[in-house]
């Protein structure tokens, strides 16, 4: 097995934050603009240039069960009223959803980095208090208040050293998910 010596290095402070949630989906885009509108300085980190994750580039954009009131009535209105939706003909397209969500984002005074990737976290005694993230500017440290895992695949708090939980090759899925029937000009959905 070849290598290449990494010697330990200093990593620059890139940021400082009330909270850093750590993924731009379905949890991790509302848990941004609730923080910021409660006041926190805010930064969501995402790795994908889009907000939405699996509602959106995913291509699950249709809402099928769960509370239906509150912040989801609130999106849905505003997916429903944007100019986007309206250019595209049809309110559940990923395209205007995750427009949505930037701006909602914007509103509220979420700071958003896309193509950035947590890789690992900063942890004294037993806080999280920051997350090393992958720029495309290059590696640094986001320092934060309280930090929000909203990976999907628990990233962060396995980073931190929490017990976590994998699928192996015995296991399938944790849901499966049907074939996006996406085309160009149309919206998706999830055929499970």
């Amino acid at each position: 097995r070849r290598t290449v010596p990494s010697p330990s290095r200093e990593l620059p402070v890139l940021g400082d934050y009330d909270v850093v949630v750590v993924g731009g989906g379905t949890s991790g885009t509302p848990a941004a603009i609730g923080a910021a509108r409660g006041g926190a300085k805010t930064l969501l980190v995402e790795y994908i240039h889009a907000l939405g994750g699996v509602g959106t580039d995913g291509r699950v954009t249709g809402y099928y069960c769960g509370n239906k009131s509150g912040f989801v009535d609130e999106f849905q209105f505003a997916v429903t009223h944007s100019d986007a939706a309206k250019a595209h003909g049809w309110d559940y397209s990923s395209y205007p959803r995750s427009e949505t969500w930037r701006r909602m984002c914007a509103k509220a005074g979420v700071e958003v980095w896309f193509g950035t990737m947590a890789e690992g976290a900063t942890v004294t005694g037993r806080t999280v208090d920051g997350v090393v993230v992958v720029t495309p500017f290059g590696r640094g440290v986001v320092r934060a208040k309280s930090v929000i895992d909203a990976t999907g695949n628990s990233d962060v708090a396995a980073a931190a050293g929490a017990k976590t939980v994998f699928l192996c090759a015995r296991e399938l899925a944790v849901q499966s998910a049907g074939k996006s029937p996406h085309r160009y000009g149309r919206g998706g959905a999830n055929s499970d």
